[in-house]
């Protein structure tokens, strides 16, 4: 495949995958996992075991490594993890975007979208090596921040994530006949709308 496309959810997890760090080890900053966590050493122990349907049992759905995407559905939920962090007093935006990257994108050795130290900035994203260095060179100023921005894995299709925007916040709930979606493409070269006219 040279495409990996998916929306909301199956956004989630084909970031998981294309962004995937093996052996990474990390101490969790909320409290959360039981620190210090370090992922799947490849591919194989990442997607897991291949069942085929016929031969699923529950001994098979009982045993799902913790360093597999697998898992994500099945130790930590991200309402309960939403729940839980909620506790501890952030804005829900923040407390949901954490939850989401706890559940998924943490098992991939992916940083944290928020950093708790003064001075400290989070990781972003792009798709090489020459991409992050043409980063590097047009935003000078990331790369003196220590600014990480980590790269796709060789070899992995390209990645492209249908999101939506709601808002503004101050319009919640929205009305059910006049639903305004901002449809945004999410890859690791842009985030952004194609402008398309006649």
């Amino acid at each position: 495949f040279r495409y990996l496309g998916a929306a909301s959810g199956g956004g989630w997890l084909i970031t998981a995958y294309s962004y995937f760090r093996p052996n990474y080890t990390f101490e969790s900053n909320d409290g959360l996992w039981k620190a210090p966590f370090t992922t799947a050493a490849n591919d194989q122990e990442l997607l897991g075991e291949i069942v085929y349907p016929e031969n699923i049992t529950w001994a098979h759905l009982d045993h799902v490594s913790p360093q597999s995407l697998r898992s994500c559905g099945t130790t930590m939920w991200v309402l309960e993890t939403l729940n839980q962090l909620l506790l501890k007093g952030p804005p829900f935006e923040n407390a949901f975007i954490s939850a989401i990257h706890r559940v998924f994108l943490e098992k991939a050795g992916i940083p944290p979208p928020f950093t708790h130290k003064r001075g400290q900035f989070p990781a972003l994203f792009t798709f090489s090596n020459a991409t992050r260095e043409d980063v590097y060179k047009r935003n000078p100023e990331l790369k003196r921040n220590g600014i990480e921005l980590i790269v796709s894995r060789p070899g992995r299709p390209f990645m492209a994530v249908g999101t939506i925007l709601l808002g503004p916040m101050d319009r919640v709930t929205f009305d059910r006949f006049k639903r305004n979606y901002i449809l945004l493409e999410t890859n690791p070269l842009f985030v952004g709308r194609q402008n398309v006219g006649n």
